[in-house]
């Protein structure tokens, strides 16, 4: 979470700023506001600062004013304000043609303005953006706990911040599975990396969230994102998850972003249980490839994951394919494979024998072979449903166990 340029538009200050250029940058982080007292900033900024420019104090000409505008795209500023007097004519064309060039938010205000009060308001709003973030942090963690307190006063207190978490909730978690892959094999530079990087993201989700109006607390927890959302009605859901991972994807290099979301609870207790789930789906989207994962639509699965014996599954599998699975060992052949992409496409000779690369007439083969080991017949519907079943079961074993 980070104040970015757009959301000083809000100020009562900024009402008397004009965005003069550069307004495809407006999503740049702000750090903290600088009046500079030079001409020329390279030695004095670090990056992410809203730099105020008196043209009248520092006698800029429109040479210098430019150079300042390409040593703050180098620096990576949030943005440049120049203080004007009123009854004065600036030729700012080129500065401004520039700013859009370097989206870099260029912005005027009228020098008679009290400069020190615009800089108190922005430092002001950068603190309490602070202090939101920091409530965030334990507000998930407390949730997460399942060791809350008085809900009563936790919602109160929520809304001094903008969250609402009464009513019902749930959890959402945004993942990124590239991280290792981005940053290599070193294990402390992983680590200080993938924390970097995970902030970023946390910024990127928080400004789609505020370009929406949309107020949900998250926590970092490794390569996941944590989010309380407020339950919405399936296609608005739907509607907010797609937005999100769209702007992530925008905003990201080649990100591996999967986003999973628990079921819906009234009671603030709960939401541990909904973050179970949600890694639950993670897991499945992660295995499937599947952006966008709600454990509500897990059918079978879903079922599944609320066995708690899993040996229970793993016999059930072993028992129904043991017979296939020998005969495939000894004969180095993949009957069960013949098997699974038959039943996949619901006993359809043709499309059964394309999916293998082989002729009809090799399939007819085969089936008649697993009849044969299986000494039960595909024709019939019970037993075609029992070994899908097992199927699913053997791959949800499958990569849960990796998981």
């Amino acid at each position: 979470m980070a104040v970015r340029c757009f959301d000083l538009l809000e100020l009562d200050v900024f009402h008397n700023l004009k965005l003069l250029g550069g307004a495809d940058g407006l999503d740049k982080i702000v750090r903290c506001p600088y009046v500079t007292l030079t001409n020329t900033i390279d030695k004095w900024v670090r990056g992410g600062e809203l730099v105020f420019v008196s043209i009248k104090d520092l006698g800029c000409n429109e040479e210098q004013l430019l150079n300042l505008l390409q040593e703050g795209y180098k620096k990576n500023l949030a943005g440049i304000v120049l203080l004007i007097e009123a009854d004065k004519k600036i030729k700012l064309k080129k500065m401004i043609d520039k700013a859009d060039r370097y989206y870099l938010p260029l912005f005027e205000m009228p020098y008679e303005l009290p400069l020190l009060e615009v800089t108190e308001e922005i430092s002001s709003f950068i603190i309490k953006d602070k202090l939101r973030m920091q409530f965030a942090n334990e507000l998930m963690l407390e949730l997460l706990s399942a060791k809350i307190g008085n809900e009563q006063a936790l919602q109160t207190k929520a809304k001094l911040y903008h969250y609402d978490i009464s009513g019902v909730q749930r959890i959402a978690i945004i993942s990124l599975e590239n991280l290792q892959e981005a940053f290599g094999e070193n294990d402390e530079l992983l680590l200080k990396q993938s924390l970097t990087y995970m902030e970023y993201l946390q910024g990127v989700v928080d400004t789609i969230c505020r370009k929406n109006k949309w107020h949900l607390p998250g926590l970092i927890n490794g390569n996941r994102l944590i989010l309380l959302l407020p339950a919405k009605e399936y296609t608005q859901l739907n509607e907010m998850l797609h937005k999100i991972y769209e702007y992530i994807k925008y905003n990201l290099d080649n990100p591996h972003v999967f986003i999973s979301v628990g079921r819906a609870h009234s009671v603030l207790t709960k939401m541990q249980c909904s973050q179970l789930e949600a890694m639950r789906a993670n897991a499945f989207a992660i295995n499937q490839n599947k952006n966008i994962v709600l454990y509500d639509d897990l059918g079978f699965y879903q079922i599944l994951y609320e066995v708690n014996d899993r040996s229970i599954m793993e016999e059930f599998c072993e028992k129904t394919f043991l017979p296939l699975l020998t005969y495939d060992e000894e004969n180095h052949s993949d009957l069960l494979k013949t098997l699974q992409i038959y039943l996949e496409e619901n006993g359809n000779l043709v499309k059964t024998a394309k999916q293998l690369y082989i002729h009809r007439n090799s399939l007819i083969y085969r089936i008649k072979k697993i009849e044969e080991i299986m000494q039960e017949s595909l024709a019939d519907k019970e037993v075609c449903e029992k070994y899908r079943q097992a199927l699913w079961i053997k791959y949800f074993l499958s990569f849960v166990n990796k998981k």
